[in-house]
């Protein structure tokens, strides 16, 4: 799997809301995820409580990082309100099978460079 896939995968998922933003953005935030991911992180966690925990904090970071960029106001916020759906959405898909948490740290490795 690659990013673009997994974007396409995210796509598919979304609501409506992501029709606002478009695909290109949302695979954008996907990549945000992909390299921010924190899979050994998330692997110690014994419950959706401690998911939950890891989840506010990545999804804080992805939110920071489109600050920084120059999107404007409105890209801004439509953005940051849609980066907590894009990462539940992978977090189920990482969940799902070991191979998906395979398939991640692999993306993250290229996705790093």
């Amino acid at each position: 799997m690659t990013t673009v896939k997994l974007g396409d995968y995210v796509w598919q998922r979304l609501g409506p809301k992501k029709h606002l933003v478009g695909k290109g953005r949302v695979t954008e935030l996907v990549g945000m995820a992909v390299e921010t991911w924190p899979s050994e992180v998330l692997g110690e966690c014994r419950d959706d409580a401690d998911r939950q925990v890891v989840a506010e904090v990545t999804v804080g970071g992805i939110r920071r990082r489109i600050r920084q960029r120059e999107y404007g106001m409105l890209w801004t916020l439509l953005l940051t309100a849609l980066a907590s759906a894009v990462f539940q959405v992978i977090l189920r898909w990482w969940l799902e099978r070991r191979s998906n948490r395979v398939m991640m740290l692999v993306m993250r490795q290229e996705a790093m460079g």
